[in-house]
């Protein structure tokens, strides 16, 4: 199961180690490698060193963000159970020590973590809202809190679970049917990027081409034109690999923000960016 709860301390603790692997291989590269001018390998160098740096922190986060959206679709489960134990007679928070034994896939740690906590006479809400804290998404949040209104309020318990049931299906699929608008956009942004690389490779196979062909021509009056023999083809794919590495980074974060909210989460698509522009100049780009 491709999927782990990664602690934020963790996470940023991996990013800045990442960060300072990748200054010191550039240095590195940059001081001891016979020379900069030496293209396209020096630049392959820089971006695969990049790469291979930030690779942990994309892995980490996918396996974070996948964790916590599966226990936040758990969550309905949770409180569908405590509704069946309540109905069955057992007091509220009999309840959710009850659920401790079920089987909610991921969450089901963090609900027996959650009864332990009880068990050892931490207060309620103190219990839920650690789980909470855990699995850290608004709805998760939302989702402790109303389970805290229910067991201060008492009174008639399964109709109020029951609302609550209804209230975080609802959110979810509002949440579900945000993401499936959101995607057609975040497909904008690799199509822009498959956009601009076709592009370059149609520069290259038609007008670099012919400039590199006549280049040995330079010396005879009058064969073409003064200005293609001073196009450099070489200089040129440095400049557009250099761009189109940039429009992958920016691009990933872009579509981390848009997607999940948060840029840190663009990092894989960042990488898959960073590989096909890799992979584009280095083998289809020449």
């Amino acid at each position: 199961m491709l999927a782990r709860r990664v602690e934020k301390r963790t996470l940023s603790l991996v990013l800045g180690i990442s960060l300072v692997s990748i200054g010191i291989t550039m240095l590195l590269l940059t001081f001891l490698y016979p020379t900069p001018r030496v293209r396209p390998e020096y630049d392959n160098y820089m971006v695969t060193s990049f790469m291979v740096g930030i690779l942990p922190v994309a892995v980490l986060q996918f396996l974070d963000s996948r964790w916590r959206a599966m226990a936040e679709s758990k969550l309905p489960n949770l409180i569908r159970d405590i509704i069946e134990a309540n109905k069955s007679g057992m007091p509220y928070l009999k309840a959710v020590e009850y659920t401790a034994t079920l089987n909610y896939g991921v969450l089901s740690e963090e609900v027996k973590r959650m009864v332990a906590r009880m068990k050892l006479g931490d207060p309620f809400e103190d219990a839920v809202m650690d789980m909470a804290r855990r699995i850290g998404t608004p709805l998760a949040y939302r989702t402790a809190i109303l389970l805290i209104e229910v067991g201060r309020h008492g009174g008639k318990i399964q109709e109020m679970l029951e609302e609550v049931y209804s209230h975080i299906r609802e959110l979810q699929d509002l949440l579900a049917d945000r993401k499936r608008q959101i995607t057609p956009y975040l497909f904008v942004v690799y199509a822009a990027f498959g956009i601009y690389l076709f592009t370059v490779a149609i520069l290259f196979m038609t007008f670099f081409g012919q400039a590199q062909a006549l280049t040995p021509m330079a010396g005879i009056p009058g064969a073409f034109p003064m200005a293609m023999a001073e196009i450099n083809p070489e200089r040129y794919h440095i400049w557009f690999y250099h761009m189109g590495a940039v429009e992958a980074i920016v691009g990933g974060f872009v579509i981390g923000k848009i997607g999940e909210g948060k840029s840190v989460a663009g990092v894989k698509h960042m990488l898959v960016m960073l590989f096909i522009n890799f992979i584009a100049f280095t083998f289809l780009i020449s």
